[in-house]
């Protein structure tokens, strides 16, 4: 039903890969309670429902420094629900094959609250679905993050502070120029020296090593 490769309530998950798993939620991984997720690499699930590659349920689990990609078509890729507070901190989403224009990168719903800190999402599909869909009363915080690829709604239940996307998004410190990648075309999405996305974060809440 949720997690066709992991399925944690609480612990920690470190340097592994979750690939080639399915349900019909969560095909990667489900989590929830205070499981902590650090250090993984996880890509290729496939999912019946919601969340191809993660599903996040209810207590405060965290992912960081991890790697997801989406590399088949699919509703949406990380799904939220059950009253989760999950936190994603120095993430990189790769979405490489998404290309319904109804398939959205994050579904939030049943008051969930899930938090984007320090995350890039760069979009390498020709599709131009949307990147949160919300299911009130959920509420989705992006905050100090790249978008690439991908516009953001105004929408309510969605708040977007110092983080660059593709349109013009209110809220303090959001801009839409390029971000200026070191070497796009080879997979590296770290910010180049000239990149105008430099300095336009905020130190309030940011990891130590971004």
């Amino acid at each position: 039903s949720s997690g066709g490769g992991v399925v944690a309530s609480g612990g920690i998950i470190d340097y592994c890969e979750v690939f080639g798993n399915y349900a019909r939620h969560g095909g990667g991984m489900y989590i929830s309670g205070s499981t902590i997720v650090q250090n993984c690499n996880i890509y290729s699930n496939t999912c019946g429902d919601n969340g191809s590659q993660l599903q996040c349920g209810n207590g405060s689990p965290k992912i960081s420094n991890c790697i997801i990609t989406a590399t088949t078509s699919q509703q949406n890729v990380i799904e939220f629900r059950w009253g989760t507070l999950a936190e994603f901190e120095n993430i990189l989403i790769l979405v490489e094959n998404i290309n319904n224009a109804q398939e959205v990168v994050f579904y939030s719903w049943e008051s969930s609250n899930p938090i984007l800190n320090n995350v890039t999402i760069i979009n390498k599909s020709s599709s131009s679905a949307g990147l949160v869909t919300i299911g009130a009363p959920s509420f989705f915080t992006i905050k100090n993050s790249v978008v690439y690829g991908y516009t953001l709604s105004e929408v309510t239940g969605v708040s977007a502070t110092y983080s660059r996307f593709d349109n013009s998004v209110t809220g303090a410190g959001n801009i839409d120029t390029n971000p200026i990648f070191v070497d796009a075309t080879n997979g590296d999405y770290r910010l180049s020296d000239y990149s105008p996305a430099i300095g336009a974060g905020t130190s309030d809440g940011a990891p130590d090593t971004d």
